[in-house]
């Protein structure tokens, strides 16, 4: 097939940071991912992202892909961000026949104004969050998260799921007694829950991620008070934003990974640590209730106050299982050929 992604314009595509460093961000890395999946399967395709884009070390293998660098990068979502860099692929959806674009960005404006049009919309976040919702072919990362969409905007969304590279992320023999934590400081991701019950319970807790997204003076003071009650224990330890390699690596090695989250659509963290056959305890709300199987790959909370007994308890789940579940649920090996099916169909005109 002739395929289109579209990427965020909010980072480079792979995400890097302004040193040119890889850095987080999930929706660029998946659209990165997923364009290279569908290449090495034989599709024609071209790459639509924000400018310091790609890799030196990817043109050798994907010489062929067609790689559309549009605006500089915002690092940070608006809506005219999404619409200036509209305007510089828009030709070149109009002048190619291409069999299915695949919209990963946030601002979805090709579909949101041309009917029925032959995209797949990636749906990001909570719906209350993403109100760039076209009204046709919404692809949503999870069941608890298209139902929400169909609720709040009566709109259908079909449940594909998101997966990750299996092959990056491996067991390991060698386990450690530290707990990890992956997400940036911000009140709604549950540091202060994780921070407070491991350090009640004298376990060692490794911190990765960054600065509060928002600059808002919650956000700072949140900030603030959580780096000075992590200082004051010496069992809790804020590593900041690391390598790809390095959190894989802790995330091997990790005793369990704890996500005390807000309710989310998804969470490629659970995937990663999955992957590593590494258990989560999470709480049990949102996505987080089909994608972390109580019991069986790590423990769901009720509430936050939980996690201690799911921290005494988490030596009762198999590593091996939690593997071979996220294998079987969330592996390229699972996801890939469920997302070509369903551009092959609205290649023949599927819509929904």
């Amino acid at each position: 097939m002739k395929l289109c992604f579209i990427s965020s314009s909010i980072l480079p595509t792979p995400p890097k940071n302004e040193d040119g460093e890889r850095s987080y961000g999930g929706t660029e890395f998946l659209c990165y991912e997923f364009a290279k999946q569908f290449y090495n399967r034989g599709h024609d395709i071209t790459l639509i992202c924000a400018k310091d884009s790609y890799t030196i070390e990817d043109y050798g293998k994907y010489d062929k892909m067609n790689v559309i660098e549009t605006i500089e990068p915002f690092r940070k979502f608006t809506v005219d961000c999404e619409e200036q860099m509209y305007a510089m692929y828009k030709d070149t959806l109009e002048e190619n026949n291409y069999d299915c674009i695949l919209d990963f960005g946030h601002g979805k404006i090709h579909a949101r104004t041309n009917t029925l049009t032959n995209t797949l919309n990636m749906v990001w976040h909570n719906c209350t969050e993403n109100v760039m919702m076209p009204d046709h072919n919404n692809v949503a990362l999870s069941s608890w998260q298209a139902s929400e969409v169909k609720e709040n905007y009566g709109i259908d969304c079909i449940p594909l799921g998101m997966g990750l590279n299996e092959l990056e992320y491996k067991p390991v023999k060698d386990i450690s007694d530290r707990f990890l934590f992956v997400a940036r400081i911000d009140p709604r991701k549950g540091l202060h829950y994780a921070a407070k019950v491991c350090a009640e319970l004298g376990v060692e807790l490794d911190i990765i991620g960054g600065m509060p997204a928002d600059d808002h003076p919650i956000f700072q003071h949140y900030l603030n008070d959580t780096l000075s009650f992590i200082k004051e224990h010496s069992n809790l330890h804020y590593l900041g934003e690391v390598s790809q390699e390095e959190k894989i690596k802790r995330m091997q090695e990790a005793k369990a990974t704890i996500l005390p989250y807000m309710p989310d659509a998804h969470s490629l963290v659970l995937i990663e640590s999955m992957l590593c056959g590494t258990p989560v305890i999470a709480l049990n709300e949102g996505a987080f209730v089909e994608l972390n199987i109580h019991g069986i790959t790590g423990f769901n909370m009720n509430r936050p106050e939980q996690m201690r007994n799911a921290i005494k308890a988490i030596g009762m789940i198999d590593r091996t299982t939690v593997r071979n579940y996220a294998m079987d649920k969330y592996s390229y090996k699972t996801i890939i050929p469920r997302y070509e099916k369903i551009c092959q169909m609205i290649s023949g005109g599927f819509r929904w």
